[in-house]
C-alpha cells in the first residue's frame, strides 16, 4: 500500500498496522510508534539499488544481468526500502552489474548494450 501524504491541518499521517488477534487494540486506538534501524551494517557495507531494478513476481525477487547479451535473472533478497531505493542482503555483490530498469524485461531477451 502506498503511504498517505501528511494533513496539513493537523499534522498526521495515517499508519496501517497489523496486530494479533488477540491484542486489546480497536479501531481508533492512540498508540506510540518508535522506529529503529535493525540494520547493525554501515551503510558502506549495504547494497542500495534503484527500486526500478527490481522485479517481483510470484516466483520471488530478481535483478537482471546481461551474459553474453542475454538477460539473465538473479534471485536476490529484498532488505529495507529507502523512498525509490532498495537493501539487497543476498544474491549479488557490491561488484555485480545490473540492468537498472528492470520493467517488461524477460530472463533469456537478446540485448544490446548501448556504448
Amino acid at each position: 500500500a502506498k503511504a498517505a501524504a501528511l494533513d496539513p491541518s493537523n499534522g498526521k499521517v495515517a499508519v496501517v498496522i497489523g496486530v494479533n488477534q488477540d491484542s486489546s487494540l480497536t479501531n481508533g486506538s492512540t498508540v506510540k510508534v518508535t522506529f529503529s534501524q535493525l540494520s547493525t551494517k554501515t551503510q558502506s557495507d549495504k547494497i542500495v539499488i534503484p527500486l526500478s531494478a527490481l522485479k517481483i513476481t510470484s516466483e520471488g525477487s530478481f535483478v537482471f544481468i546481461v551474459e553474453n547479451s542475454t538477460l539473465k535473472a538473479v534471485p536476490v533478497t529484498k532488505g529495507q526500502l529507502y523512498g525509490d531505493t532498495v537493501e539487497i542482503t543476498e544474491g549479488i555483490s557490491k561488484d555485480t552489474r545490473i540492468v537498472t530498469d528492470a520493467r517488461g524485461l524477460k530472463d533469456g531477451q537478446k540485448v544490446t548494450i548501448a556504448k
